[in-house]
Formats: C-alpha cells, sequence, structure tokens
C-alpha cells in the first residue's frame, strides 16, 4: 500500500505521509521495534518539511522513534532522538513544561544505559538543576534524579561528588517519604558504605577522620536495622569493624574488640 500511495500521490503528500506512520505504528504492535524505528527515521525529513519541525504530529513522530530504539535496545540511539526531540519541545512548551523535563530524564538514562557516563552525569545535572527551580527539592521526580546523578557520580568515579549529594539526598528522602521507606533506606545504606570506604582509605594516617565517618555511618543505619536487614545489616557490620581498625591505629585494643565484638554478634543475629 505505501508503494502504491507513493507512486500515485507522490513522496510528500499526507496521505503518503500518513500511510508510512501507519506502517511505523504497525510494525511496533507486531514486536518489530527495530524496523519501526527505521521507517520512523526515514518519515521524519519529509513530514517535518510538510507539516513543520514543530507539529504535534513531527513530535510525536520524534518520540516514537526515540520509543522504538528503547525497545530494540538502541540506548545510544534512543538518547539521540530524545536529544533531537528536545529542541522543538522546549520551543513548543517551553523549557520547563513536564513533557520537556521527562526528555531529560530519558536522555540521561539512555546515555547511562548506552555506557556514557560523563554524557550521563552533565544531563542529570542539568536535569536536577531545573527540577529543584521547577518542582522543588522533595519533589519525587527531583528526588530520583538526585539518586541517580548519585549512582552515575560513582560510576565515573566522583566519590566526593556522590558523597556530597547523598548528604543531602538522605535527609530529603526522610522528610518526603519517611526515615524507613526504601528508598530512604537504600540512600542510607549506600552513604553508610561510601563513608566506611572513605575512612579505610584514611587509615592509618587520619584516624580521627576515620573515627567520623565510622561513627556517621553507624548513626545513618543502626536505628533503622529491623526496616531493612539484609540490606543494612552489611553496612553496620562493615562501620563497626571500621572502627575497630581505627582504635587499633590508635593503641585502643580493648575498645577495639569490642567493636570487632559487636560486628560478630550482627553474624550471629543475622547471618
Amino acid at each position: 500500500m505505501v508503494a502504491d500511495t507513493l507512486r500515485v500521490l507522490g513522496p510528500d503528500h499526507p496521505s503518503t505521509l500518513v500511510t508510512r506512520a501507519h506502517l511505523g505504528e504497525w510494525l511496533a504492535k507486531t514486536g518489530d521495534a527495530a524496523s519501526a524505528a527505521a521507517v520512523f527515521e526515514q518519515l521524519l525529513p519529509a513530514w517535518g518539511r510538510v507539516f513543520g519541525p514543530d507539529h504535534p504530529d513531527t513530535l510525536g513522530i520524534r518520540a516514537n522513534l526515540a520509543l522504538q530504539r528503547v525497545k530494540a535496545s538502541d540506548y545510544a540511539g534512543a538518547a539521540t532522538a530524545y536529544e533531537q526531540l528536545l529542541p522543538a519541545q522546549e520551543r513548543v512548551y517551553g523549557p520547563d513544561h513536564a513533557q520537556v523535563l521527562t526528555t531529560r530524564a530519558a536522555i540521561a538514562g539512555f546515555r547511562r544505559e548506552a555506557g556514557d557516563t560523563s554524557g550521563a552525569v552533565t544531563a542529570f545535572e542539568e536535569l536536577l538543576t531545573a527540577q529543584e527551580r521547577v518542582l522543588g527539592p522533595v519533589d519525587s521526580h527531583t528526588l530520583l534524579t538526585q539518586n541517580n546523578l548519585t549512582a552515575a557520580y560513582m560510576q565515573a568515579g566522583h566519590t566526593s561528588k556522590a558523597l556530597t549529594l547523598l548528604e543531602d539526598l538522605v535527609p530529603r528522602r526522610s522528610a518526603s517519604l519517611g526515615p524507613d521507606h526504601p528508598d530512604t533506606l537504600a540512600s542510607r545504606a549506600r552513604l553508610a558504605g561510601l563513608l566506611t570506604e572513605r575512612g579505610l582509605g584514611r587509615l592509618p594516617g587520619e584516624p580521627s577522620a576515620a573515627w567520623r565517618d565510622a561513627a556517621t555511618a553507624v548513626s545513618l543505619v543502626g536505628p533503622h536495622l529491623g526496616a531493612a536487614p539484609e540490606l543494612l545489616v552489611p553496612r553496620l557490620r562493615a562501620a563497626y569493624l571500621l572502627a575497630a581498625v581505627t582504635l587499633e591505629v590508635d593503641g585502643q585494643t580493648e575498645a577495639a574488640r569490642e567493636y570487632r565484638q559487636r560486628a560478630g554478634q550482627l553474624d550471629a543475629c543475622h547471618d
């Protein structure tokens, strides 16, 4: 049918374009995401030329192209498609529209899925700034982006930035979701783990700083142990062991033994 329409009406006739769009939609419904994406990609230049780059249906074709690339596991291609969609959405809706923020989130997420950690960090940083301005610091979307940026920082090796962000995220999530919400507990566990790693890295030269990291890690997860023992017990055990090592470096053998016993008691109670 597409070939017949092309021959009779020409490639730029609206009916031809609609028929091609229907072909892409049909391929998508059959599960052939790669072929659907190819149809939408080939259709876009003519559709934009005939209907205009900012026409709602042009935006829809771009969105469908991005979606089908996601379904085809082409995450780099999906990120590119969303990047190409973004300028038109900003012109049509304005930079602070919810749909624009959603597209920004998709760009960041699929850059990360594609292994572009640096690009994901930049995109998440830009998105977080916009969400804090538009939605506020404790909106669920803002908190999710802050969490995703933390993970991207860790993947990129920016541990100090991840720590700083987590130190801000834990109280935000606690205030918004509650101290024992699964998302809050996940952030507590991640922060405690990073603090323990930093503390170990400070030994033997900075025992006081290592002790502060251990104490903070204990205070983050200890009071909430019952809410998620499988998640938090390993973090608390590691914090106790950091405290023990720190005390040993400082020559406090008996106190160090006490913290090793605490770690062992955790093993006995929860393993």
